[in-house]
């Protein structure tokens, strides 16, 4: 099981950083410009980083998108990227 779309809600978020702590892997899409907020709610909610992907979605922002968020987080959070 690979839950994705887990950032569209905090219940989902919150349940998304549950299953991380048991080791299952989810995916946070890139659908709104809100990943920075998204991945600080994840980690309020204890959820493990190591255990998250982030994707864009097929009829959503192209990935020149995910990539532009990415810098954001790397900047706002002070994470490099292998973080």
């Amino acid at each position: 099981v690979y839950p994705t779309h887990v950032g569209r809600n905090d219940q989902l978020l919150k349940e998304a950083a549950e299953l991380t702590l048991r080791g299952v892997t989810v995916d946070i899409d890139v659908w709104s410009d809100d990943l920075v907020e998204t991945l600080k709610k994840f980690v309020s909610f204890g959820g493990d980083i190591h255990h998250v992907t982030i994707s864009t979605d097929a009829s959503g922002p192209s990935p020149t998108n995910l990539y532009q968020q990415m810098k954001e987080v790397m900047r706002e959070l002070a994470w490099p990227l292998e973080k």
